[in-house]
């Protein structure tokens, strides 16, 4: 599912659902609902818009595979960012004509267990240390 710049997609309960298998989200607009985008048997969120959770997680991943979040400088979410207790979830921070930063690492970022930088990153990470249980 890829959403523009320009779209908004919003639901009561879940803005984006994905089941039965791994999914693939792009977001460049807007995505909100209870739960902004659940990947319920996993798969990969690339964001460079807003993704808000108005009473329950922004992102939800499931499964038991490998779950990838790529973030964009200026991307924003509203609520929990959560992977998968069960699977190896990576963070990827892209590269772009301008720095992100990432605050709230185990705190809003939750059961990721690596981050990468793309070559020619520039990225500002804070949180507490119990929330990357892997490598930088």
């Amino acid at each position: 599912m890829t959403n523009a710049a320009s779209a908004s997609v919003t639901a009561g309960f879940r803005g984006v659902f994905i089941e039965g298998g791994a999914g693939t989200v792009v977001n460049n607009g807007t995505i909100g609902g209870g739960i902004g985008v659940d990947l319920y048997t996993g798969g990969t969120l690339t964001n460079a818009g807003a993704i808000v959770g108005s009473s329950g997680p922004a992102v939800a991943f499931g499964g038991t595979g490998s779950n990838l979040l790529a973030l964009d400088p200026g991307f924003r979410f509203s609520g929990l960012v959560s992977g998968s207790a069960s699977a190896r979830n990576t963070l990827e921070l892209a590269s772009a004509a301008s720095a992100g930063t990432v605050i709230g690492l185990g705190s809003q970022y939750v059961h990721f267990q690596s981050i990468v930088f793309d070559p020619g990153a520039e990225w500002a990470i804070t949180g507490l240390q119990r929330g990357l249980a892997g490598t930088i």
